[in-house]
């Protein structure tokens, strides 16, 4: 493969001016190449020559293996050419330049639209997810005893963000997940008229962290659209949640020692007490007795667990 751009002793008069004087060039496919000097040294008149706005007095110079003399319309259609300032017209918007310089070029309309949409989505994402800052956690996961962020909490955060930038969400969901999950997919729709499309899949089987089951398959499949939401609410805007983004799957708040077992005896009489009584939640709770501040420490966590079970044993 030959020279992207090649020149042998190009010359070039403008009456007594000697703008060009057998300048020699040789620029390799897949290079950025700067062509630098100072004022009035041609830089412009060489550019003008390779792209054909103006023709050389003497010597010879290809495009792309083209003769910019010869075959001009030729080298015109395998090149772009961008002015030296940022806009063509400082009256326009960056997308309206964009579309300015595809119809110069001779791009399809529906092109030109769609890929003018779509730097306009990118542009106003980056300057989006720019102001989204941290979210706090304000719910806790009882079995694995970490904390995370809702939907709610969430949505609560950054839509008010979002919305300013021109995006607009919604959530469906879709076919080709893999068994035992549900494909959660999120439409992320911009103003300029560009919409992106992200997914998530999402365990649906209702199995708990430890393998058990732990919820009906209708409380499975509510559970997993509202996890891939959540999930690709982060994913989408690249959010922080408190200070461990481990989104409830972690184990930091474990309770240790003697509030282990306490813990786990707990989450046990919740349950049994949600299906025979109060009086079984009195025998868990009289055969482990926890630490003075158990109580303080892992209301929380305890009370999202009493919520859980009455849910669990309405089923």
């Amino acid at each position: 493969m030959g020279a992207a751009i090649e020149a042998h002793g190009l010359t070039k008069r403008y009456g007594d001016v000697q703008a060009l004087d057998g300048v020699d060039l040789v620029v390799p496919h897949g290079t950025v190449f700067g062509l630098l000097g100072p004022n009035g040294a041609g830089k412009t008149t060489a550019v003008r020559v390779l792209t054909t706005t103006v023709r050389p007095d003497a010597g010879t110079a290809t495009v792309l293996g083209v003769d910019v003399r010869r075959h001009p319309q030729r080298v015109r259609s395998m090149i772009g050419l961008a002015g030296q300032y940022a806009a063509v017209d400082e009256r326009l918007t960056g997308r309206e330049n964009l579309v300015l310089i595809g119809q110069l070029t001779h791009q399809p309309r529906s092109q030109l639209k769609a890929r003018a949409d779509e730097e306009a989505f990118n542009a106003a994402m980056n300057k989006a997810q720019g102001e989204m800052g941290r979210v706090s956690v304000d719910a806790a996961n009882q079995q694995t005893r970490s904390t995370y962020a809702t939907y709610g909490q969430l949505d609560k955060a950054v839509r008010p963000i979002y919305t300013r930038h021109g995006f607009s969400i919604s959530f469906n969901e879709g076919d080709g997940a893999p068994e035992g999950h549900a494909r959660i997919l999120a439409y992320v729709s911009h103003s300029a008229g560009h919409t992106r499309t992200y997914k998530a899949d999402i365990p649906n089987d209702g199995k708990g962290a430890k393998g058990g089951d732990v919820m009906t398959k209708t409380h499975a499949t509510g559970s997993a659209h509202s996890y891939g939401r959540r999930y690709l609410l982060k994913d989408i805007f690249n959010i922080a949640i408190g200070e461990e983004d481990n989104d409830g799957n972690g184990n930091a708040d474990e309770p240790k020692g003697p509030d282990a077992q306490a813990f786990e005896a707990m989450l046990d009489g919740f349950r049994e007490a949600a299906l025979n009584g109060e009086k079984a939640l009195r025998k868990y709770y009289a055969d482990n007795t926890p630490t003075d501040d158990f109580w303080k420490r892992h209301s929380r966590e305890l009370k999202e667990a009493a919520r859980r079970a009455d849910a669990e044993a309405a089923q």
